[in-house]
């Protein structure tokens, strides 16, 4: 099993792209049967973590289980509330364009 961590290979604006989706791809190949992706924030947050908070996000998702899944690997969310970015400073910071 393969823990919820943050693993590095996160993108900053919160999605499942090519590099963490590789990540998580090349553990089920070699022999992870179960995965938790960690710290993944149900709400739009300035928080560099995965996302998962409306329903355009939910693709990515599909596409990292489809992928983990041809390998007989399950996978699970750790959902993650970031409680300490304060609303203001998040707003803030996703209206200025810096983070998704």
């Amino acid at each position: 099993m393969f823990p919820p961590l943050t693993t590095g290979c996160e993108e900053r604006v919160g999605l499942i792209e090519p590099r963490s989706l590789a990540f998580h791809t090349r553990l089920a190949q070699g022999g992870y049967f179960y995965i938790v992706i960690g710290d993944v924030a149900p709400v739009r947050t300035a928080n560099p973590t995965p996302k998962l908070y409306d329903e355009s996000q939910i693709e990515m998702y599909k596409k990292l289980a489809d992928a983990l899944h041809e390998h007989d690997c399950k996978v699970a969310l750790q959902l993650f509330h970031p409680e300490y970015d304060v609303q203001g400073v998040g707003k803030m910071i996703v209206e200025a364009g810096i983070a998704g």
